[in-house]
Formats: structure tokens, sequence, C-alpha cells
């Protein structure tokens, strides 16, 4: 009798261990969001316009001679980032469930035995100028006895003539400290507003290439990595979340047939 209690109570402290043990291994797992989302629209009409580049001339006035001149170092042009409108790429729309962040996606673009996977922070070369900071303002001493800085002017390159409307540093503003990726909120509440809850939509963009599309993302790291879909069948996509690894979704890239266009 002894013998079957103490059989008994050893049974019941493995249970209650290997309960707690569950009950540790459930707090500890990673899940995803609870969410719906539809089917993408796929949008394969493009309407990019390229972005000016703008001529920056630094005059300096020898402390010597008191003539003036421009400055070799302070000569330099700047591509403004393009502007997308409609850009081609893949619409989704939140049905319900829990809001995701666009900091959480990532996208894996396969073009039957190549791929590429983009997140958040993947900066489309294609869009992006980097960052811009002016190399000297009026009043600075330049290097090499070039003297102190008079002016600086800016002008549509190749146009010297055509005035621009926007002052050197708003000129760095408009380029600086920008996000060109490829997950963008349509009609953000903010400008950092990244926050994808019911109702709401957001894009993948893709990019312009040779083939019908492709992908010509700047890592963390500066690496540029280029990627092209094919015509015809093998194009898919796997849209995940990036903490818990979990898909939200995925399918096939089907394009129009291009003799049709």
């Amino acid at each position: 009798m002894i013998g079957v209690m103490l059989m008994l109570v050893v049974t019941i402290i493995i249970a209650a261990v290997v309960s707690g043990l569950a009950a540790d291994m459930g707090l500890d797992k990673n899940t995803g969001p609870n969410v719906v989302l539809s089917e993408p629209v796929l949008d394969f009409d493009s309407d990019v316009t390229t972005g000016d580049l703008i001529s920056v001339t630094t005059y300096a006035e020898d402390i010597e001679t008191g003539d003036e001149d421009w400055v070799q170092a302070g000569y330099y042009n700047v591509h403004l980032p393009s502007t997308v409108n409609d850009q081609h790429g893949l619409t989704f729309t939140h049905l319900g469930g829990d809001p995701i962040d666009l900091k959480d996606l990532q996208m894996s673009f396969n073009s039957n035995d190549l791929g590429i996977v983009v997140d958040y922070d993947s900066v489309r070369a294609q869009v992006s100028s980097g960052a811009f900071e002016p190399v000297y303002e009026v009043g600075d001493s330049c290097w090499d006895g070039w003297g102190i800085v008079t002016r600086i002017e800016l002008s549509h390159y190749g146009d010297p003539g055509r005035e621009v409307d926007f002052t050197l540093d708003e000129l760095a503003d408009m380029i600086s400290n920008k996000h060109y990726g490829y997950f963008v909120k349509i009609s953000p509440e903010t400008e950092d507003d990244t926050i994808i809850r019911t109702g709401d939509q957001f894009k993948v963009y893709t990019d312009d290439g040779g083939q019908p599309w492709s992908i010509v993302a700047i890592n963390d790291a500066g690496i540029t990595q280029s990627f092209s879909f094919e015509f015809g069948s093998g194009n898919n996509w796997i849209l995940s979340h990036k903490p818990s690894g979990e898909i939200l979704g995925q399918g096939d890239l089907v394009f129009p047939d291009k003799t049709n266009e």
C-alpha cells in the first residue's frame, strides 16, 4: 500500500514538473502577429520622375589679393531623390487582427533559382541620393589658402541660367535623413507612421529594370544587391514577420504578356 502511494506521489511530481516545463516553453515561444492581409494588388505601371541634378558652386575671396574665385573643393553636384508616383509593386490591405509594424516585415522575392530579401531598412538605390552635408558655409575659411567663402550658388546642372528656388539648407533637408525604402504605408498619419491597423494599406515597391521588375537595394553595410525577375512562371513572393519568422502571406507573380504591351 505504501509502495503504491509512493509511486502515485512520484507520478504527480513528474506530471507537475512536465507541466511547468511545458508552460515555460509556451511563454518563451516567439509567436507572430495574428493578422489577416488581403491578396496583394499588383501594380505593373510605373510613373517615376527623375530628380534634378543640382550644381553647388562655392566662391571665396583671396585674403591677399581680394580676388574672388570658385573653390575646387567646394564645387560638386547633388542628385535630388526621384519623385515616385504610383511606382509598381504589391499593395496589401490589413483586413483584421493585430496591428503590424512595417519595420518588422521582410519580403522575399524569387525568380526560378534566384532570390533576394528586402526589409524596411533596405534602401532603394534607384531613388536614394544618400545623406548630404554642405562642404562650406559663407564665412568659412577654406583649405589650401583659398580664402574666406563669400557666396554659394545653386544651379541646375548643364543649365546655369535656370534658377533654383531653394536654399543650401533646404537642399540638405530635401535629401538628408529621409526614408527611401521598399515598405511604404499608404496615407500615413504622420511622416514616421509605420503601424498598419485594420483598414490600412501598405505597399512593397519594386524597381525599374531591363526585365519587367527588378530590385536594386543597398543594405546596412552599404553593399548594393541587384536582382531581376524573369517573364513567365517561377516568380513568387513571401511576406514574413522578422522577429518571429512567421509567414504572413505568399503567392506567385504573373506578369502581363510583354508581346501585348
